[in-house]
C-alpha cells in the first residue's frame, strides 16, 4: 500500500466517522428525551443502536491506527500529529482539518454522554429516596 492509498483511506475513514458521530449525537439527544419523558421502553432500543455505532467507530479507529503505524513505520507511540507533520502541506492540511473536526465530534459525544449519565444518576438517587431506600430521608439537617 502506497502513501496515496493510506491517505485516501485515512480521509475516507475520518469522513465516515464524522457521519457516525453526527448519528451518535442524535441518538444521545434521543436518549435524553427518553430519559426526561420516562420512556423506558425506548431506552433499550437506543442503547442497542449506540452500541452498534460505537463498535463501528472502534473498528475504523483500529484501522486508522494500523494505517498510521504503516506511515510511521512502528506500532507503538503512534501520533496523528506526527503523521501529519510528515506529509506534504496540501495533504496534511486536508487531513488536519478532518482530524480536528473528528476530535471536536468526539468531545461533543463525550459531553452529551456525560450529561445523560448525570441525569440517570440523579433520577436513580431520587427514586431511591422516594422508595425509602435511603435511611436518612427524614433526618434533621
Amino acid at each position: 500500500m502506497n502513501l496515496a492509498d493510506i491517505l485516501r483511506l485515512l480521509l475516507t475513514d475520518m469522513q465516515a466517522d464524522l457521519r457516525s458521530y453526527a448519528r451518535l449525537h442524535g441518538l444521545l439527544d434521543d436518549q435524553l428525551a427518553a430519559i426526561t419523558q420516562q420512556r423506558g421502553d425506548e431506552l433499550q432500543g437506543i442503547a442497542t443502536q449506540v452500541t452498534a455505532l460505537v463498535d463501528e467507530l472502534d473498528g475504523r479507529r483500529d484501522q486508522r491506527r494500523r494505517l498510521v503505524a504503516t506511515m510511521l513505520g512502528r506500532k507503538h507511540e503512534l501520533s496523528m500529529n506526527e503523521a501529519l507533520e510528515r506529509l506534504p502541506s496540501k495533504a496534511a492540511s486536508v487531513l488536519r482539518d478532518a482530524w480536528q473536526a473528528l476530535e471536536q465530534a468526539v468531545q461533543l459525544a463525550k459531553q452529551l454522554n456525560a450529561r445523560n449519565c448525570e441525569l440517570i444518576v440523579e433520577q436513580h438517587a431520587l427514586m431511591q429516596r422516594l422508595l425509602g431506600s435511603n435511611q436518612d430521608t427524614y433526618a434533621e439537617l
